[in-house]
C-alpha cells in the first residue's frame, strides 16, 4: 500500500455539498426556528394594546447570526478557502496545513476544512495526527462517509483490516451510492483473502494443496496494483522463507497493474 492520499476534487465536492450545506442548514434552521419561537411568544404574551417600546424591546432580543457568519467574515473565509484548495492542488502541504489551521480556528465546527486538513497531515507523514483528527471529525459528524473511508485506508495500510472493514461498511450504510467506499471494501476483501490463503499455504503439509493455494495467491495479487502486490509479498516474506513470489511481483511491476489497493483510493 502507499502513503499517498491524493486530493480528489469529485469526492471533495461531494463532501462540500454534505459538509458545508449541513452546517449552513443547521445555522439557518437554528436561527429561523429560534426567531419564530420568539415571535410566537411575543404574539401570545403581548396584549393588543402593548406599547411600541415593549415591542421594540422584544424584537431587539431576537437571536442574531454569530459574528463569523456576517458578510465580511464570510468573504474572508471564502477567500482563504480558495487559497487552501489552490495549495492542495499544488501539493504545498505545509502551506495548506497552515491555511487549514487558520480556517479551523475561525470555524471550529466546519467539517469540510477539517477533512481537508487531515489530508494535508497525511501527506506530511503525520499519520497519527491525521488519524486523531479523523476520529474527532467522525465523532462530530458520524453521518459523513468520506472521513470513514480515509480512516479505513489508514487502518488498511497498518494491517488493521477488521477496523478498516468496520469503517467502510459504516460509510456505505450512511451513503449506499458512495462508489469509492465500495471499491475500497472490495480491495480490502482481496487483502484479507490473500492473508488467509497465505496462512493456509504456509501451514498445509500437502504439496499438491500448497501448489493450489499458491496459484490462488498469484491470481489474487493480479487484482492489486504492482506496488500493493510487492508490499504484500514483502510483508509476508519478513516472516516466511523466500518462495519465488518476489520475482513474480517484479514481473507484474513491469507490466502494470489493474486496480488500486484501499490505501490508494481516498478522498
Amino acid at each position: 500500500m502507499t502513503n499517498s492520499f491524493p486530493f480528489s476534487l469529485p469526492a471533495s465536492a461531494l463532501f462540500c455539498r454534505r459538509g458545508v450545506g449541513l452546517i449552513a442548514l443547521l445555522v439557518l434552521l437554528g436561527f429561523y426556528s429560534e426567531r419564530a419561537i420568539a415571535q410566537d411568544i411575543v404574539a401570545s404574551e403581548t396584549p393588543a394594546a402593548a406599547s411600541s417600546d415593549e415591542t421594540r424591546t422584544r424584537e431587539s432580543a431576537a437571536p442574531s447570526l454569530p459574528e463569523e457568519f456576517n458578510e465580511e467574515a464570510r468573504a474572508v473565509y471564502e477567500e482563504k478557502l480558495k487559497t487552501l484548495r489552490a495549495r492542495m492542488d499544488d501539493q504545498k502541504w505545509e502551506e495548506a496545513l497552515t491555511t487549514a489551521d487558520e480556517l479551523v480556528k475561525a470555524r471550529p465546527r466546519e467539517p469540510q476544512v477539517r477533512f481537508i486538513r487531515t489530508i494535508a497531515l497525511t501527506e506530511l507523514g503525520r499519520d497519527e495526527e491525521a488519524k486523531s483528527a479523523l476520529l474527532a471529525l467522525i465523532s462530530d459528524f458520524p453521518e459523513l462517509p468520506e472521513p470513514r473511508n480515509n480512516l479505513a485506508a489508514m487502518y488498511a495500510k497498518a494491517g488493521e483490516f477488521a477496523l478498516a472493514q468496520r469503517e467502510l461498511e459504516t460509510a456505505i450504510a450512511a451513503a449506499p451510492d458512495y462508489s469509492v467506499a465500495h471499491a475500497n471494501l472490495a480491495d480490502l476483501y482481496v487483502q484479507m483473502a490473500l492473508r488467509h490463503y497465505q496462512k493456509a499455504a504456509d501451514t498445509d503439509k500437502d504439496s499438491a494443496t500448497r501448489r493450489d493455494l499458491n496459484a490462488k495467491l498469484e491470481n489474487l495479487r493480479t487484482l492489486l496494483t504492482p506496488q500493493a502486490a510487492a508490499e504484500e509479498i514483502k510483508n509476508n516474506e519478513e516472516t516466511q522463507p523466500d518462495t519465488g513470489h518476489a520475482k513474480a511481483a517484479e514481473q507484474r511491476n513491469s507490466e502494470g497493474g489493474q486496480s488500486a489497493s484501499p490505501a490508494d483510493k481516498t478522498d
